[in-house]
């Protein structure tokens, strides 16, 4: 991500605003605290909200793949009568 020259965060520094927020602290405090304005600090933190709730998609398509996947191959080896065991699925799709 990139930063303009007067930024006053960092990411990092965003990171740490978002987490001490989501701790308990108030929002005008620990912009305060961090030499940006409460409306900068509520800005950085819906930003935090929609990323992280694009993770948490991404997170969500990634393990309903696999599942998908070890389903499949489940269905595959129950057509071709192999044997069901769980290690079994598993090495084969390692």
């Amino acid at each position: 991500m990139s930063q303009h020259p007067n930024a006053r965060l960092t990411p990092r520094g965003r990171e740490l605003l978002a987490s001490r927020v989501a701790g308990g602290e108030r929002v005008s405090a620990v912009a305060r605290q961090m030499g940006v304005s409460r409306q900068t600090a509520s800005k950085w933190l819906s930003a935090a909200d929609v990323a992280r709730a694009v993770l948490l998609s991404v997170f969500e398509i990634t393990v309903l793949r696999f599942v998908l996947d070890v389903t499949r191959m489940r269905a595959s080896l129950v057509r071709r009568g192999a044997p069901m065991h769980w290690e079994t699925v598993t090495r084969k799709k390692l």
